[in-house]
Order: C-alpha cells, then sequence, then structure tokens
C-alpha cells in the first residue's frame, strides 16, 4: 500500500481542526487543537478510473497495475504556524509532504495576512514542491470571495467550505487526495487537472500523541544554573584537593618534631578529612538535584 501525506496549514483559529473532525467523524465542535494528530484514512482507486486517467493524461501503461483496484492511505496532519518547530516537526513525519491545504477564514482580514505573511513562508521553507490547495473557511459567516487572494496564491484548487454546515468538506478532502495521487505519478510533468470522483473511503482511524512541552526561557535558565553548580563543585574540589594535601605536610612535620603526638594528629587529621569528604557528597548531590529538575 503507498503512502501519502496531507498537512493543514493557516492562522490560528482559521477552521482546521473543524474540517477535519467534521471528515473523520462527521462532527463539528468549536474546539483548537493541542496535540499532533495523525489521521489514517485508507482509500481505494478504481480500477476503470484508473485506465481513464492514464489514458485521459498520457501517462505510460507501468505508471500503475491495471489489473487490481489500488489501496492508498492517506495520512492528514494539522500543522500550526504559531508553534515552535520543536514541538510540530520533532519527528521528521512533516517530510515529503505530498499535498498542502491553505486554510484561512472568509471573514477575518488577519486570517487572510496570516496566511499570506506567516504561512507562506513556513509552506514555501518546508514543502516548496508540494501541490497546494487553498480552502476558504467559515462560508456560512461570509458569502464574499476574495478572488484577489486566491489569484495571487494560484492554488491547485480552491474550495469554499463550511464546517459547520458540512459544505464541501468530503470533496475537499477527497479531491485533495486525487491531487497528490496524480502529482506523484505525473511527476511534475504537466500540471494535475481536475477529474471525476473515483475515490472510495474506508473506516477511519486516528492516532493522538500528547505534544512535547519546549520552554526555551526555563532551559535556560537552568543551564545557567548547571553551569554556576558545575563551577562551584569545581572550586570546592580544588579547594579541597589543595587543603588535604596542605594537612598532609603539615602532619608530616609536626609529627617529626613531635613524636609523642603521633596518633593524637592522625585522629585529627581523618576527622578533618571526613569533614571535607562530607562537604564535596553535600556539592554534588546538589548538582545532581538541580540536573534532575532540568
Amino acid at each position: 500500500m503507498s503512502f501519502f501525506k496531507c498537512v493543514l496549514v493557516g492562522a490560528p483559529l482559521s477552521g482546521k481542526t473543524s474540517l477535519i473532525d467534521r471528515f473523520m467523524s462527521g462532527t463539528f465542535e468549536n474546539s483548537s487543537s493541542n496535540v499532533l494528530t495523525t489521521y489514517n484514512v485508507n482509500m481505494i482507486y478504481k480500477i476503470d478510473s484508473i485506465r481513464k486517467d492514464l489514458k485521459e493524461f498520457g501517462f505510460k501503461a507501468n505508471l500503475s497495475d491495471t489489473e487490481e483496484n489500488k489501496n492508498y492511505n492517506l495520512k492528514i496532519y494539522e500543522y500550526n504556524v504559531d508553534r515552535s518547530s520543536s514541538e510540530c516537526l520533532a519527528e521528521n513525519e512533516l517530510n515529503n509532504v505530498d499535498v498542502v491545504i491553505l486554510c484561512y477564514r472568509m471573514d477575518s482580514e488577519e486570517s487572510k495576512s496570516f496566511l499570506m505573511n506567516n504561512v507562506l513562508t513556513c509552506v514555501n521553507s518546508q514543502w516548496p514542491n508540494a501541490p497546494c490547495v487553498l480552502v476558504s473557511c467559515c462560508c456560512d459567516l461570509e458569502k464574499t470571495v476574495d478572488d484577489n487572494l486566491v489569484k495571487k496564491l494560484n492554488p491547485k484548487r480552491h474550495y469554499v467550505c463550511s464546517s459547520k454546515n458540512n459544505t464541501m468538506v468530503n470533496e475537499m478532502f477527497v479531491d485533495s487526495f486525487k491531487i497528490a495521487v496524480l502529482n506523484h505519478l505525473a511527476k511534475k510533468e504537466r500540471l494535475i487537472n481536475y477529474l471525476d470522483d473515483w475515490v472510495v473511503c474506508e473506516p477511519k482511524t486516528r492516532l493522538d500523541r500528547q505534544l512535547i512541552e519546549f520552554n526555551s526561557s526555563r532551559m535556560n535558565e537552568n543551564f545557567k544554573i548547571v553551569k554556576a553548580w558545575k563551577s562551584a563543585s569545581r572550586f570546592i574540589v580544588s579547594f579541597v584537593a589543595f587543603g588535604c594535601l596542605c594537612m598532609y605536610f603539615v602532619s608530616i612535620q609536626y609529627c617529626i618534631r613531635n613524636k609523642s603526638h603521633c596518633d593524637e594528629i592522625y585522629e585529627l587529621s581523618k576527622e578533618a578529612f571526613n569533614e571535607s569528604i562530607s562537604a564535596l557528597n553535600e556539592s554534588y548531590l546538589g548538582l545532581v538535584h538541580q540536573i534532575k529538575k532540568f
């Protein structure tokens, strides 16, 4: 089975999560995604459509098996540009994306601006060769499409959707899958055109993984603490070693001069040495404690 990756990108609260929820479960909820989620959809490319598409687009016959239906797995991801890349790209799952779905709210100029600036910069950097699909979300709140925006972006396809009213949501995802497959088959030889409906969706599953939280300011602060403890520990070790060495020579000189007090000097030296070792252990325990907190 071949795998294809689809990623939804857009401004915060642009409707990405609602689109996925509507497509995956048929429900609509006003919620935002707080996990990095993979949605798996198994799709069947019908044999009759394969033959028709091969002929219509001039593909070579060996580009696809024409004896049976083709099974594909579409992985759908939601990517938040405003989050740290360490949260969303901790794994290499979002490399080699096959199709990018650009989302914005039709009733929000801020959402359009975010799409044209932040989102496009991210997409051009992360997935420069992936075909793009533009989705104008929330058509239940605003009916007017920004034609200038569509013209500037020049996507492979443009859809006006409403997750609340379930308008064009399934069509958008299915057609995005078509574009991903055909773009892969064409190997960038020619532009991919719209095809008749030929995709059957099988039962869908979702896999949730909690995001790894990343706090750079806290990390820098902990690094400073650890460095301070390391410096302090080095100083204490050097000080104790120097003290023990001095105590050793002083004890030798004293024993040479006062042979009758050697036993007493030995006990005092042993006690001082043990106290030095205890101080050294406390220093390292403090360092270990700070590293564990880090």
